[in-house]
């Protein structure tokens, strides 16, 4: 046997299976998987934008009914909340939550991912680079 023969593959008991009544991965996906989605949650949870203008300006190609509905799908699920300031224009800030914070090692092992195997579509001088070059520090462990 091979060293990556049995690489990646989980081991689910049966009993396991007959108590889920849907994939997680494909749980998680309904949330995460609309378009600009990840996007959204980058900036909010990686590079800590928190203000619809900032947002708006930030992801190519959204526009402002997205990126309300996509906001509100978040709050919805429970990933962030809204703080309304009252001055005048009201403003308000999105604050990611404990549940959305966990998802700040799965974008970060997902940058790692393109950095180590994409590069070429990252960078103008096709270089790999690792995370730690970029961030600093290494990934989040999932």
């Amino acid at each position: 046997m091979g060293k990556f023969d049995n690489y990646g593959v989980i081991n689910v008991p049966e009993e396991v299976f007959s108590r889920m009544s849907a994939c997680p991965i494909d749980v998680a996906f309904r949330i995460m998987g609309h378009k600009f989605m990840i996007l959204i949650l980058r900036d909010l949870i990686l590079f800590r934008s928190n203000r619809f203008g900032d947002l708006l300006k930030s992801i190519e190609g959204i526009n402002k009914k997205t990126l309300s509905i996509r906001l509100r799908d978040l709050e919805n699920n429970g990933i962030i909340r809204r703080k309304i300031y009252s001055t005048n224009p009201a403003r308000a800030e999105y604050l990611v939550t404990k549940k959305g914070r966990m998802l700040s090692a799965v974008l970060e092992q997902m940058a790692a991912f393109s950095l180590s195997f994409c590069y070429e579509d990252i960078f103008k001088d096709k270089k790999r680079r690792s995370f730690k070059e970029i961030v600093g520090r290494p990934p989040s462990s999932l």
